[in-house]
């Protein structure tokens, strides 16, 4: 199964794969979920043909049904075997270090005295203000505070 999440920071992608698999993936099945704050895109490859097709059905129908203010998270799309079947799936976290980058210059902010809810609007004003890319921003601006004396 691959985990993709989808934010301002740029893609995290988780791929857990079952040891015991030995051939390639048969078929696929991507949907994404909206919530309030992301976008989760989660992609599920079988090795037997066919078998996500009721999974397709459920969601499909999920994805049609009026949205409730009580659910978190609702399908907003589902699509079944429009992705290429890779011949090989490998274990790998993927986009973790632009997340843990932005993550860590919110925490410079906050220890610089910004509040905690107010660091992530902060950080990305001072990156647009620069004309950076919110990662490579936060990264200039954790080397800047680590080179600074304390």
């Amino acid at each position: 199964m691959t985990v993709t999440m989808v934010g301002v920071v740029g893609k995290l992608t988780l791929t857990i794969v079952d040891p015991a698999a030995q051939q390639p993936p048969a078929t696929s099945l991507r949907f994404s979920m909206l919530g309030s704050c992301s976008q989760l895109c989660v992609t599920v490859y079988a090795h037997q043909p066919g078998a996500l097709v009721d999974l397709d059905a459920d969601l499909s129908y999920l994805s049609r049904a009026p949205s409730s203010g009580d659910r978190a998270l609702v399908p907003a799309a589902v699509y079944l075997d429009r992705d290429p079947l890779p011949a090989v799936l490998t274990p790998r976290l993927a986009g973790s270090d632009e997340l843990s980058a932005v993550n860590r210059a919110e925490g410079v902010l906050i220890g610089l005295g910004i509040t905690p809810d107010r660091a992530p609007r902060q950080l990305r004003q001072q990156a647009a203000s620069a004309g950076a890319q919110l990662p490579e921003y936060a990264r200039q601006l954790l080397e800047a505070s680590a080179t600074k004396p304390q």
